[in-house]
């Protein structure tokens, strides 16, 4: 199975879920694991801004350090050439 994209050598993207200020979530897949993933990719326009992608580093190191029932679970988080996800 293969999406339109495949993100960091792993992630094959499909359909987008939703898009924020900042960012889009996708439905995907992990190819290497072989299980249904969101991924949360930053936009071209502040991925080249070093303080968005800072601030979307620490918001995935923050977002990883909890578990609780209603939130996601963060499992990984890169860089793809220019383009952060989570």
């Amino acid at each position: 199975m293969t999406g339109s994209r495949l993100l960091g050598g792993r992630y094959a993207l499909f359909d987008v879920l939703g898009t924020g200020g900042m960012a889009t979530v996708w439905r995907a897949r992990d190819e290497v694991l072989g299980r249904e993933v969101a991924v949360k990719v930053l936009s071209p326009q502040f991925a080249s801004d070093p303080a968005f992608r800072a601030r979307f580093e620490r918001e995935a190191r923050h977002v990883a350090a909890l578990s609780h029932p209603r939130l996601v679970t963060v499992f990984d988080c890169g860089v793809d050439g220019h383009t952060p996800f989570i």
